[in-house]
C-alpha cells in the first residue's frame, strides 16, 4: 500500500498492532538503498520517545482504516 501525507497510521509490530502508536504521516522521503520510501511519522502519544522519527518503512505501520477491520 501507498501511504501519503496526512494518512494516519498505527505501528506494527510482529504482526501485532501497538494501538499506544497511532500517528500522522508528516513527510516521505526516498530511501538511499531501495525503492521503498521512508516516512515521517508525528505519533500522538507524549510518552513515545522518539515522536518525530524519519525512518519509518511502509511493513512497520497500517493506515488506521485498515486497522479497524482486522
Amino acid at each position: 500500500m501507498e501511504y501519503n501525507i496526512g494518512d494516519m497510521v498505527i505501528r506494527s509490530f510482529k504482526g501485532s498492532l501497538v494501538w499506544n502508536m497511532i500517528g500522522i504521516i508528516t513527510a516521505k522521503q526516498p530511501s538511499p538503498t531501495n525503492s521503498d520510501p521512508y516516512y515521517t511519522i508525528q505519533w500522538l502519544d507524549p510518552e513515545i520517545k522518539s515522536p518525530n522519527s524519519t525512518t519509518w518503512q511502509r511493513h512497520e505501520f497500517v493506515s488506521i482504516e485498515k486497522a479497524k477491520k482486522l
